[in-house]
């Protein structure tokens, strides 16, 4: 209750809390947009393209051939370490950057079906 003729108070306490809401919900944009652009999540938002398959041939040097057909591996993928232990007539999953019918499709990442 306010006495007669007593100042009212000029802070107010619902203002303060708008403006820290502001600047709470532009910090949270700010992190999300810099989390979006980063080089690591770029990769992540990439569509993913698997099969599975038999290899055909021993794969050799930048290409691994599944069900007959042959795939180049991309430069610096985990393709390119996964295929040194791969063998011929082990069935595979592949994973490609592009559709399998692409011919641009590149092997990001392959896995043994051992032990299944």
């Amino acid at each position: 209750m306010i006495a007669a003729g007593a100042p009212r108070a000029s802070y107010d306490y619902d203002e303060e809390s708008k403006m820290s809401t502001r600047v709470l919900a532009a910090a949270v944009a700010v992190a999300t947009l810099a989390l979006g652009v980063a080089p690591g999540t770029a990769w992540a938002n990439k569509p993913v393209y698997n099969f599975s398959g038999e290899v055909t041939t021993v794969p050799i040097g930048q290409s691994i051939t599944v069900n007959g057909r042959t795939y180049r591996i991309e430069t610096g993928s985990p393709a390119e370490r996964q295929v040194n232990d791969i063998i011929r007539g082990e069935r595979v999953q592949v994973i490609l950057d592009a559709p399998t019918d692409s011919r641009s499709a590149q092997v990001v990442a392959i896995h043994a079906a051992r032990g299944r």
